[in-house]
């Protein structure tokens, strides 16, 4: 699940064209902490992941990756 999140994270970012920095703006964190999250060094705190769901208008199975796993495992 960490895996999904590292990368849904980081493609929902670039699908929304924010730099990290705008990303961090928006969360109330860092360029550096965004950063961490993207390269798996750190997690969001349960607010920061209720930030990113609300920002993103997604669900929480789109970022944690198990709405990905079911999708990819339907396209096969």
């Amino acid at each position: 699940m960490r895996k999904n999140f590292i990368k849904n994270l980081k493609e929902l970012r670039k699908e929304h064209n924010l730099t990290q920095e705008d990303l961090g703006n928006i969360l109330g964190v860092t360029r550096i902490m965004v950063s961490y999250y993207e390269i798996g060094r750190s997690v969001p705190s349960f607010q920061v992941l209720e930030k990113i769901i609300k920002y993103f208008k997604i669900n929480p199975d789109q970022i944690l990756g198990t709405y990905m796993e079911i999708k990819e495992e339907k396209d096969e």
